[in-house]
């Protein structure tokens, strides 16, 4: 076998190009360039402490699911009001929800307060609607900008029909400032029952 400066040698000349000897010769020494460096030392590898068990199985077809949109609030939205941010389908898993905002509040003691949950496109098909399943009431986040808020504290939750993903005001603004509020809701496709 030859050493680690003649296969460093030889991997520089086949990278130059045309030297397809000194390519062939180094895979023949080593069975593969990349392995050779990476044995001898020359390489590194940093991996996650989760590098093989972090990730969620994704069937052939995709099954990740990620939906996002944006609402433009231009007058202060008045206590119970719903601000509808994206929807939903049916048959998805939500397991995250992340929203970020302009500054909405703009007083020196801002009060804006939403909660975020979810609302039936249909009513009269269900679900029940919960305004407060991804993030309880007293939410603070419209009251400066926020470049992005990840609620996960929650159980996954499955939704057998369309539904909206809303931030429910629960607090006035006092000193409002028309802005948009961005969204995503993260998770996986089962399909309906």
């Amino acid at each position: 076998m030859k050493s680690k400066q003649s296969l460093v040698a030889l991997a520089a000349l086949a990278a130059v190009g045309g030297f397809a000897s000194a390519r062939q010769s180094c895979d023949r020494e080593t069975g593969h360039m990349n392995r050779a460096l990476n044995a001898g030392g020359l390489l590194a590898n940093i991996d996650a402490a989760d590098l093989n068990t972090g990730n969620v199985f994704m069937h052939s077809h995709g099954n990740a699911l990620r939906v996002c949109g944006q609402a433009a609030v231009g007058t202060a939205p008045a206590e119970n009001d719903l601000i509808r941010l994206c929807r939903i389908p049916a048959g998805a898993v939500i397991d995250e929800v992340a929203v970020a905002n302009t500054d909405m509040d703009t007083h020196g003691t801002p009060t804006l307060a939403v909660s975020v949950g979810f609302e039936p496109v249909d009513s009269a098909e269900g679900p029940t609607a919960d305004h407060a399943y991804f993030a309880a009431s007293g939410q603070t986040i419209l009251q400066a900008a926020n470049d992005g808020k990840v609620y996960r504290k929650f159980t996954p939750k499955k939704f057998e029909k369309d539904v909206y993903l809303v931030a429910k005001v629960t607090a006035t603004a006092a000193t409002f400032a028309a802005g948009t509020l961005y969204a995503t809701a993260s998770g996986r496709v089962e399909g309906i029952k």
